[in-house]
């Protein structure tokens, strides 16, 4: 039985190359529906999360319901990974609909070179939405990025029975759950602005073996909330936040519980920076990372500049157990980074990376992003550090964006919060609107020529599958670890040594997901679930 059941994926994505597919081999676990599954938890109610739930079609989804279905409060689904650019929704959503397999294939998301140019969208949609709630004989829950982002992920004819949450939910999750309990369903949107934070520092995710873990498994660790920047492009609403790390001994007492039951040791730091304090970087390590009965594994974002003023942190942050790092570079152009708060310029950047790299080597893998289109950034300027991010050793991969500025129309349709300082004031950053989806810097520069420098980078990118320096992340290195490659292995796709091992990760990560869904798909009512803390029988492949 569960008490309430949660749909979660991180949605495939492409290189955009002409013919690519989408990728879809993401093992990672959403964090955000695991807390709010631990929310209940830790009150004694059951909670089944289904992860990869885009494999599933309609009819599986429904069978995962009906098997579980007895003392059932509410179905929920989480947007904040399964939004996507495609332009291949019609074909998913017909097999979706149509299907009576309970499992599909996500190359069903396959793109092509024009999908750039595709609308965004949550994989999921209205259609989607209102077939499992038409159905559905408990409430629908709705929420994560996607709805919080898009002002009610700009649904507009949603069924009755669908109940659209913004913002975090956990207050809101425990208090509707036992409503429910207690036979009050009256809600419908419902607005969380806040989460107390001394909540959150006591807090942990509770995983059960109704979560198939396997010892290999890189989970998400909630270390921190918010960032303690607020750069003028960024669009996240928690920016400018302090002292949001949770307690040592609430964390390290959270990583020895999943070691003791799962054997994890490895993890994707789900922070919005790690290393943005000083103090955080240093109790963290002597009293969580160095203070374990085993040597943990990590990844997550950091920030350079933070090395520049605290060299010390560079070999701190290597004892602590960090395997990659994503740096938001944005650019070498001094005026440009010193504009939109990252200041560090190009001399300190490269003798920060020069440091970097003399301690860590290859021991920890650094990706950085770089943004097209900053303001008074010339196209000289840009190409100049998109050359540069195509041949430095420095780096082990890059990616590069163009910069997004909210177009006025689109205030209606998301939520102030969500919106940069950059787009808030055209004027002071001296950028200039040509049409419904291209604006003009002052340097002459427009984003649609940003965009394409963006896609120019990626077509120039030595591809080995997974490797693409242009799509590489620290969440990839993590599934490709859980599919068994060692460190070296990645190391050496990189160098364009033993490609197959990609091929033969790719195949274990394709078979392992539908074995964790059909082991899923195998809980009902009337089934004992698996009391085998290694859970081999899962990953027989």
């Amino acid at each position: 039985m569960a008490h309430a059941i949660i749909f979660t994926d991180r949605a495939p994505r492409s290189n955009l190359e002409a013919d690519s597919e989408y990728n879809p081999a993401y093992l990672s676990f959403p964090a955000g529906a695991y807390k709010l599954a631990s929310v209940l938890r830790e009150q004694g109610l059951s909670v089944l999360v289904v992860p990869n739930c885009l494999n599933l079609t309609l009819e599986g989804a429904r069978s995962i319901i009906t098997n579980n279905s007895k003392g059932l409060l509410w179905v929920g689904i989480s947007s904040t990974l399964m939004f996507i650019r495609s332009d291949k929704f019609t074909e998913y959503r017909q097999k979706w609909h149509s299907s009576t397999n309970k499992l599909m294939s996500v190359e069903h998301f396959s793109g092509n070179i024009d999908a750039r140019n595709s609308i965004t969208e949550m994989a999921w949609g209205e259609n989607e939405l209102n077939a499992l709630a038409d159905w559905c004989s408990v409430p629908v829950l709705v929420g994560g990025s996607w709805i919080t982002h898009m002002k009610n992920g700009n649904f507009h004819n949603l069924n009755d029975n669908v109940i659209l949450v913004r913002n975090y939910a956990e207050n809101f999750i425990e208090e509707f759950t036992n409503n429910r309990l207690n036979g009050n369903s009256e809600h419908r949107i419902v607005d969380n602005l806040s989460y107390d934070n001394n909540a959150f520092k006591e807090s942990t995710i509770v995983w059960n073996k109704t979560d198939v873990i396997g010892p290999n498994d890189w989970l998400p660790l909630e270390v921190a909330r918010g960032c303690a920047f607020a750069c003028a492009y960024c669009t996240f609403p928690h920016r400018g936040k302090f002292d949001q790390f949770k307690d040592p001994k609430v964390l390290r007492q959270e990583l020895i519980h999943n070691y003791e039951h799962f054997g994890t040791t490895s993890y994707i730091l789900v922070d919005d920076l790690y290393n943005d304090s000083k103090v955080k970087v240093r109790e963290l390590h002597d009293k969580v990372w160095n203070n374990l009965p085993f040597k943990p594994e990590w990844s997550s974002y950091m920030r350079l500049d933070m090395f520049w003023h605290d060299p010390e942190s560079i070999e701190i942050i290597k004892a602590s157990g960090a395997k990659m790092g994503t740096f938001g570079i944005e650019t070498l152009d001094d005026r440009a980074g010193k504009a939109v708060g990252k200041g560090l310029g190009r001399a300190r950047i490269i003798d920060t990376l020069e440091k970097i790299k003399a301690s860590w080597k290859d021991d920890i893998l650094v990706q950085a992003n770089f943004i097209a289109g900053l303001p008074f950034e010339t196209r000289e300027s840009i190409r100049e550090t998109l050359e540069w991010s195509l041949t430095t050793d420095l780096l082990f991969t890059a990616s590069w964006f163009p910069m997004w500025i909210t177009p006025p129309s689109h205030f209606k349709i998301v939520e102030e919060t969500e919106v940069s300082s950059l787009s808030k004031n055209n004027a002071k950053w001296e950028i200039k609107w040509l049409s419904e989806m291209n604006w003009i810097n002052s340097a002459g520069i427009t984003y649609q020529e940003c965009d394409d420098l963006a896609f120019e980078f990626i077509k120039r990118c030595n591809r080995h599958g997974l490797t693409s320096r242009a799509t590489f992340t620290f969440v990839d290195y993590a599934d490709l670890r859980t599919a068994g490659l060692t460190h070296q292995d990645i190391l050496n796709v990189k160098s364009g040594q033993d490609i197959f091992v990609v091929n033969d990760a790719l195949f274990r990560v394709g078979k392992r997901t539908e074995a964790r869904l059909n082991t899923i798909l195998s809980y009902s009512d009337k089934s004992n679930l698996p009391v085998d803390n290694s859970l081999k029988h899962c990953y027989t492949l």
